[in-house]
């Protein structure tokens, strides 16, 4: 507890000091607020006796250099924002230059953490008080029976701020005070992450409830979902290589894809037999009318984005209960093929893998599926399904006895 002196009214104001009412009045600042700041020393302060109590009093000249650097930072919150994002385009700020997706994922989540705290954008709001808010927020909130913490939303918006505070202190806006008290705020990772994957059946079930689930849907959403999930589920397409797709890419006599992938890689996926028809059907019936060469387009006849794609999962997760995105799917192929037999070599070249170790972390094989695949190999023998088909458990003490008493 900080230990703040006890002044009479006279001495008091001979030193600079004001009610915090007064100085709230004076600043337009928050009453409130002096009182946390002079009560934990944070802004120099006293105590003046006022009839049987104690009052708070502060440094008026503390609270007008806030009032004056808030009125500085309200006129140049925009311009400094606009600065701060073309320098680090530019790599006049930080290491090197940073790409236009990071910039303008930047700027995503600035506005998002404005809109949650419902401020008008202000310097002075980028702070640790505020931080905590948006981290409360109910869209963020932890899911302890699904293990969802939102780490990564919570981490692009801690990233934003510290690297606009560094920079706001380079420009003299910001103190280190300011930064450190945004790091004891850095997110961490609440459950260990899990690699969802998904049989065949639960699957099928998600084609099912996008068939039903019409919640202000039309059917051109539940073709277009239908079929993100095939792309997903039964090429292992990865989610930005479906929005690359083009019309002249899919060649349906010999049943292949021609994806262009990470990297500027080229490779060639064999058309899984769920997947064709409904490749046919999209371009037959239900894709809109347009000059786009793109195989998957809007209602308005313009190309899909990643973040189109991305917003459909999400809905699709929220209304099923079921934490799924196009890159579990992905993963759920890779698996799938895995358990029909299909040598790892084939899943890597499907997946556009360069390394094999990265193919066999996407592959969760259980022992039954090895011990089908090892007994038509060398026994041409079927695994016993049910329990009663199963030989019965022998015990090594029976077997001892067998020995012994022949």
């Amino acid at each position: 507890m900080v230990e703040i002196a006890l002044l009479s009214e006279e001495s008091a104001r001979q030193q600079g000091f004001v009610p915090l009412e007064e100085a709230a009045k004076i600043t337009g600042g928050d009453r409130t607020s002096y009182f946390r700041q002079v009560k934990t020393g944070k802004k120099s302060g006293c105590q003046v006796r006022k009839g049987t109590r104690n009052t708070y009093w502060i440094l008026l000249s503390c609270v007008q250099q806030d009032s004056d650097r808030s009125t500085q930072v309200k006129i140049s919150y925009q311009e400094m924002h606009d600065a701060w994002i073309g320098d680090m385009l530019s790599g006049v700020f930080g290491n090197k230059p940073v790409s236009k997706g990071y910039a303008k994922l930047c700027t995503q989540v600035l506005n998002r953490y404005w809109k949650i705290l419902n401020l008008k954008p202000d310097i002075s709001g980028i702070s640790a008080e505020n931080l905590k808010i948006v981290y409360r927020h109910k869209d963020y909130a932890v899911d302890e029976e699904n293990q969802i913490d939102h780490f990564s939303v919570k981490t692009s918006i801690y990233r934003a701020c510290i690297s606009f505070t560094d920079y706001l202190i380079e420009k003299g806006l910001k103190s280190f005070t300011d930064r450190e008290a945004l790091t004891k705020l850095k997110p961490k990772k609440r459950f260990k992450l899990q690699n969802r994957m998904l049989s065949k059946d639960e699957i099928q079930e998600m084609f099912r409830f996008n068939e039903v689930w019409r919640k202000g849907r039309t059917s051109y959403d539940i073709v277009v979902l239908d079929l993100l999930i095939s792309f997903y589920a039964f090429a292992g397409l990865r989610a930005s290589e479906a929005v690359k797709l083009k019309i002249e890419h899919v060649a349906f006599k010999e049943r292949f894809l021609h994806v262009k992938g990470k990297g500027g890689k080229d490779r060639f996926v064999n058309i899984h037999p769920e997947l064709l028809p409904k490749l046919k059907n999209w371009l037959e019936k239900n894709r809109p009318n347009s000059n786009s060469d793109y195989f998957l387009v809007q209602k308005n006849g313009n190309k899909f984005t990643l973040a189109m794609i991305c917003s459909r999962f999400l809905r699709l997760s929220n209304a099923c209960k079921n934490h799924v995105h196009a890159h579990a799917l992905r993963r759920s192929f890779a698996n799938i093929m895995s358990n029909d037999n299909m040598p790892l070599e084939l899943i890597q070249n499907s997946l556009g893998h360069s390394d094999i170790r990265m193919t066999m972390r996407y592959t969760n094989s259980s022992f039954k599926h090895t011990q089908a695949w090892w007994n038509k190999r060398f026994y041409d023998k079927e695994v016993p399904d049910k329990e009663e088909d199963r030989p019965e458990k022998v015990s090594i003490t029976d077997i001892l006895d067998e020995f012994i008493n022949g």
